[in-house]
């Protein structure tokens, strides 16, 4: 009876951790990203974005198709921040060529 309550136990716990993580990854033709309380993880092809707005606690990410989303960065630490604006500071760079 012991084992079957931690057996639930650890898959509740497991899904409560999953859903407070944030997660950012990219590559040459796509942006991948999870946010806390978000249920499914977000992708964003780059040739589908207009134009970007960096700041130290933010991303605007504006889309061709007039959508904007938003990378909140408040969430990640400095060292990996600093990591993540530098990418997207070079992905700007590269849109206006």
């Amino acid at each position: 009876m012991l084992s079957k309550i931690w057996g639930v136990l650890y898959f509740v716990l497991k899904d409560s951790l999953r859903a407070k993580s944030f997660f950012i990854s990219w590559d040459n033709n796509v942006i991948n990203y999870h946010f806390p309380k978000n249920k499914q993880l977000e992708t964003i092809k780059i040739e589908e974005i207009q134009s970007l707005e960096i700041s130290e606690s933010k991303i605007e990410i504006n889309m061709k198709n007039h959508e904007i989303k938003n990378i909140n960065l408040d969430l990640v630490f400095l060292p990996k921040r600093k990591y993540i604006i530098e990418y997207f500071e070079w992905l700007e760079s590269e849109l206006h060529r």
